[in-house]
C-alpha cells in the first residue's frame, strides 16, 4: 500500500510539473497601431500586412500578467507586476501591422522584423540592453537613439541616417545603404555604417 501511494505521489508531481510548463497561445483584439513600445524582456517579431493582430505565447500565469494597450497609435507591451516573485518566463509576441513609424525598447528583450514597411521617417529608441533588428528597410530618414548597452542591426536603404549613442551601445548598419549619415557618440559604444555621399561624426569617449 505504501509503495502504491508513493507511486501516485510521484505521478501527481510529474503531472503538476507538466501542467506548469504548458505553453499557451493567446490572441488579443486591439485597435490599429503604427508604433511599438516594449517594456521588459519580450521577444517580439513583426510581420507586415493589411491586418493588425497581436498574438502572445508563454506560460498562462505570465500571459495573465501581460498588459497590451494602444494609445496614440502606439502599442505598449508591459508586465503589470514588474516585481513578481521569481520573475517572469519567456513571452513571445507576434505582431502584424501595416506600417512602422516608431520603435521604443526598454529592457532586455528584442524586436525583430523583415521586409519593414515604413513611413517616410522611422524612429528607433533602445534604452537598456535590448536588441532591435530590422531588415529590408526602405525609408527616407532613420533616427536611432541608444542609451545603455543595447544593440541595433539595420539593413536596407535610407536617404538619411541619424545616430545618437550614449554608453556602450552598438549599431550595425553597414548593410543599410545611406546617402547621408550623422553620428553623435558619447561613451564606449560603436557604430558601423555605410555612407555613400556624406558622413558627419562627433565622438566623445
Amino acid at each position: 500500500m505504501q509503495r502504491i501511494l508513493t507511486t501516485l505521489v510521484v505521478m501527481l508531481a510529474v503531472c503538476t510539473t507538466a501542467v506548469a510548463n504548458v505553453i499557451q497561445q493567446q490572441e488579443r483584439t486591439l485597435e490599429a497601431f503604427n508604433s511599438i513600445a516594449s517594456y521588459g524582456s519580450f521577444q517580439i517579431t513583426i510581420t507586415f500586412g493589411n491586418e493588425h493582430s497581436v498574438s502572445l505565447s508563454g506560460k498562462p500565469e505570465d500571459l495573465a500578467d501581460v498588459e497590451t494597450v494602444v494609445k496614440n497609435n502606439t502599442l505598449a507591451i508591459r508586465f503589470k507586476n514588474i516585481t513578481k516573485k521569481g520573475g517572469h518566463g519567456k513571452v513571445a509576441v507576434q505582431l502584424s501591422m501595416a506600417t512602422l513609424k516608431n520603435v521604443a525598447l526598454y529592457g532586455s528583450g528584442y524586436i525583430k522584423a523583415g521586409a519593414v514597411s515604413s513611413s517616410k521617417e522611422l524612429n528607433i529608441g533602445i534604452y537598456g540592453s535590448g536588441l532591435v533588428q530590422l531588415d529590408n528597410l526602405a525609408v527616407n530618414e532613420v533616427n536611432v537613439s541608444i542609451a545603455g548597452s543595447g544593440d541595433a542591426s539595420l539593413q536596407g536603404a535610407a536617404e538619411e541616417l541619424n545616430v545618437q549613442i550614449s554608453g556602450s551601445g552598438k549599431l550595425d548598419a553597414k548593410l543599410l545603404a545611406s546617402s547621408e549619415v550623422n553620428i553623435a557618440m558619447n561613451g564606449s559604444g560603436n557604430a558601423t555604417v555605410q555612407a555613400n555621399k556624406e558622413l558627419n561624426a562627433s565622438i566623445n569617449g
